[in-house]
């Protein structure tokens, strides 16, 4: 053990062996399980839900920029997963640039469930106005998009109008790590600011 390996992200299940999922200088897999052409170097602090399933923020040594930061999420070390990577294409448009908050649902099936910002790239679309999202992996291990800055959202009376900004997944006051607005069976909540100022609670089933 040395400065290139001496960090890791591990389980211990009490009697049971401990389980390393990943280790500083180690290959981070991709969306597949083959390994990327690069080397995990930092790691946030891992979460846990159902079925020992562990999910974590990465950064990588080789990568720069947005590329340089991940996410990944699995059972154990054979089934970990990359779930969203800077620069790659985010669902319904844009590329993932940043990652602002990470929660893991302990429901059935349940994946992770983050928000963050995308790259603004006139080419992709993606303005100041509306590069801030929040996505979920579905029961089926897809990853989708619930909200977006920039979202149309049809309102009481057949009123439809744009999110203009949005909390969601915000720390609970005096804990560590914990976040408020979601459940273990799929629902998540936002409270959302728009356009015209007007505010409302706004919740998503995640399939």
């Amino acid at each position: 053990i040395d400065a290139t390996n001496d960090v890791a992200v591990i389980r211990v299940d009490g009697d049971d062996p401990t389980e390393i999922f990943a280790i500083k200088g180690g290959i981070p897999p991709d969306g597949n399980g083959s390994g990327l052409n690069d080397a995990f170097k930092t790691f946030g602090a891992p979460l846990m839900g159902k079925d020992e399933v562990v999910a974590f923020t990465a950064t990588l040594a080789r990568s720069t920029g947005a590329a340089a930061t991940g996410i990944w999420q699995g059972q154990d070390a054979a089934s970990l997963r990359l779930i969203a990577r800077g620069a790659d294409p985010a669902p319904a448009g844009g590329r993932f640039a940043t990652f602002t908050s990470l929660v893991l649902p302990d429901g059935k099936d349940r994946g992770v469930i983050f928000t963050g910002t995308l790259a603004v790239s006139t080419a992709e679309g993606v303005t100041a106005a509306n590069k801030t999202g929040l996505w979920a992996v579905n029961s089926h291990g897809v990853l989708i998009g619930l909200l977006r800055t920039g979202d149309k959202i049809a309102g009481v009376a057949g009123q439809t109008r744009t999110i203009k900004s949005f909390r969601a997944l915000e720390p609970a006051p005096g804990s560590i790590g914990a976040a408020n607005g979601y459940d273990n069976a799929g629902h998540v909540a936002a409270l959302v600011t728009f356009t015209d100022g007007k505010i409302a609670l706004v919740e998503f089933t995640i399939p």
